[in-house]
Formats: structure tokens, C-alpha cells, sequence
């Protein structure tokens, strides 16, 4: 047993080690090729009203992350859902590939096995209509831009969003979803240790005491969801536009679902690096040069952190079992 837990340890520090070797490699060949004095023009061009606005927007599409949550997940409180939406930037932020946002969901809102198991699917749901809300928008931009992108962008987009469409279908099947929490839980042993406080039992338990989600709700969802992405696009298209640059909001459809899924490779420390590289990657196709690509990269990295921040500060003043004792309410005073 002794022997294990070292092996673990030594695995998780061998990931980690890799994923920081990884993050330095990618921003030393960005750096390198990168004018810093008119990197830093680019960066100071932006104003105070604007990172106003900007600030505003991401407040107004965490509100919306929440809705759209609530949605599906029944039962529980607005307050409580928004919390933990706020603290969930906080995981998504400091470890890999923004699943550890969606376990914190999980297990700071549940207490019982079926709410735990109920929590999941919802978390699971929601999380498939923001891809595909993304992967419509991205798909929309790339049918409506002027520019000439690659040919494989129209085609992949699409097999991604039939396939998260099916995935959608096969949501409230029992047998496929207990199917994929024996996955999960097969491979989240170092997260569920640092999420719940060191607990052996899995984060997900495998019952079949749980109701279908209603159909009204899961499309009531999809909509939000391209509500959501749609504000988080406009606020990429108010930073270029508070940079004096010229991006159409279409094109940022494209470019914002492209570095999306790029940031999601558990392959840096919280994306850096890799988010940069996506960032110039996709803004050299419609002729942006590469500090002002950047410049939008850091604008939008503060961004993130900011929302790190305020998680991090929820998740450190609030008590956390209070307020599971206070997040289910009754079928009467539930908000719809």
C-alpha cells in the first residue's frame, strides 16, 4: 500500500513537472519571436471604460453559466448553483484540462449518493449543450466569414457537433451513463484525493436511483448555452475592439471554438502557453499580426485570472458545509 501511494505521488509529480516543462517550452518559442515593446503598445492601448465592460460581461456570462445549469438541475437553489459555478473557475483554473471545475460541482453541491449521481448527469448535460452551443457558433462564423480559412474547419466542426448532438441523445440512458462513471472513476484517483479532503470512496457513485432529465430542459439548455458562448464571443470582440483591432464578431465565432477546445489538452499549467500559441494561430489565418494576437491572449488570460480569484475567495469564506445544508429547497419555493 506503502509502495502504491509513492507511485502515485510520483506520478503526479511527473505530470505536473511535465505539464510545467511544457508550459516554459511553448512560451519561450512565443516570446522569442515576439516584439515585447510592441507587444506592451498593444496591451496599453486598451482603456479603463473598456475593462469595465469586459469585466461586466464575464460577471453577466457566469450568470448565464449558472441558468443554464439551473436549469437542468432541478431542485437546488440559484444562489447556491451560482457559488459554485464561481468556485468551479477557481479548479478550472489552477489543475488539468478543466474537469477538476466540473468534480468541484459535484462534490461541494452533493451530499447523498443519488444527489451525487444526479449532480453528475446534470453537470455532464450541461457541460455537452455548451459544446454544442460553442460548435454552432463556431460553426455559424466559419459559414459567414469573409476570410479563407482551412478547408478541414467546416468538416471537423460538424463531425463534432453530430457527435455531441448524439451524445445528447444517449444522456439519459441509464446503462451508457453508468457505463461512463465506471470510466471516470477508474481515473480520477489523484483528483478525488485533492478535491474531497483525501476520501476513498468514489467521487461518483454508481446507482440507478436517478430520474431522466426532461426533454424541455435539456433544450432549454442548448439555447442558453448558445446565449452563453455568444456572450463570452462578444466579449473577446469589445477587448479587440478596446485594442483598436479589426475582428468581426463571426470571425471570433470560429477563432474563440478553435482555442476552446485547443486549452482543453491537459498538457500545460491552466492553459498558458498553449492558449497563446491557439490564440496566434488562429488570428495569423485572418491576418492579425502576432502582438496583437497575443496582446488578446494576455487581455483575456487576466480575465481568467480575475475569475480564479473571486473562486478562490468564495471558496475560502463561505462554508462549505453550511451551505449544503442549504442548497436543496423544496418543490415549492424551487426557482424555475
Amino acid at each position: 500500500m506503502i509502495v502504491n501511494c509513492k507511485y502515485k505521488q510520483v506520478l503526479k509529480w511527473a505530470g505536473f513537472l511535465f505539464k510545467i516543462g511544457v508550459t516554459a517550452l511553448l512560451l519561450v518559442i512565443i516570446f522569442t519571436r515576439v516584439d515585447l515593446p510592441a507587444l506592451a503598445s498593444v496591451i496599453s492601448r486598451i482603456s479603463i471604460p473598456v475593462v469595465l465592460l469586459v469585466v461586466l460581461l464575464y460577471i453577466i456570462s457566469n450568470f448565464l453559466m449558472a441558468i443554464k445549469w439551473h436549469m437542468i438541475l432541478d431542485g437546488y437553489r440559484f444562489p447556491a448553483i451560482l457559488r459554485i459555478v464561481i468556485i468551479a473557475n477557481f479548479y478550472i483554473f489552477i489543475m488539468p484540462g478543466q474537469i477538476a471545475g466540473e468534480f468541484s460541482k459535484i462534490v461541494k453541491l452533493g451530499n447523498t449518493i443519488s444527489e451525487k449521481q444526479r449532480i453528475f448527469i446534470s453537470v455532464g448535460t450541461d457541460r455537452i449543450s455548451g459544446f454544442i452551443g460553442l460548435l454552432f457558433l463556431g460553426m455559424l462564423g466559419i459559414l459567414l466569414s469573409i476570410h479563407c480559412l482551412p478547408r478541414y474547419l467546416l468538416p471537423s466542426t460538424a463531425v463534432l457537433l453530430c457527435g455531441f448532438l448524439l451524445i445528447l441523445i444517449f444522456i439519459n440512458n441509464k446503462a451508457v451513463v453508468n457505463q461512463f462513471l465506471r470510466i471516470m472513476n477508474s481515473g480520477v484517483t489523484i483528483l478525488k484525493r485533492l478535491i474531497s479532503n483525501g476520501s476513498s470512496s468514489p467521487v461518483i457513485p454508481i446507482t440507478n436511483d436517478w430520474k431522466p432529465i426532461a426533454v424541455n430542459r435539456i433544450f432549454a439548455s442548448v439555447v442558453v448555452s448558445v446565449v452563453y458562448q455568444a456572450s463570452c464571443i462578444l466579449n473577446l470582440t469589445v477587448i479587440t475592439w478596446g485594442l483598436g483591432l479589426s475582428v468581426s464578431y463571426f470571425d471570433w465565432c470560429w477563432i474563440y471554438m478553435a482555442v476552446s477546445i485547443l486549452v482543453l489538452l491537459p498538457v500545460t499549467v491552466a492553459g498558458i502557453g498553449l492558449r497563446e500559441g491557439s490564440f496566434i494561430w488562429a488570428m495569423h489565418l485572418i491576418g492579425v499580426p502576432t502582438e496583437q494576437a497575443l496582446g488578446v491572449s494576455v487581455i483575456n488570460l487576466c480575465l481568467q485570472i480575475f475569475g480564479a480569484a473571486g473562486g478562490c475567495l468564495f471558496e475560502i469564506f463561505t462554508k462549505n458545509t453550511q451551505d449544503k445544508q442549504h442548497n436543496y429547497c423544496s418543490s415549492s419555493d424551487n426557482i424555475q
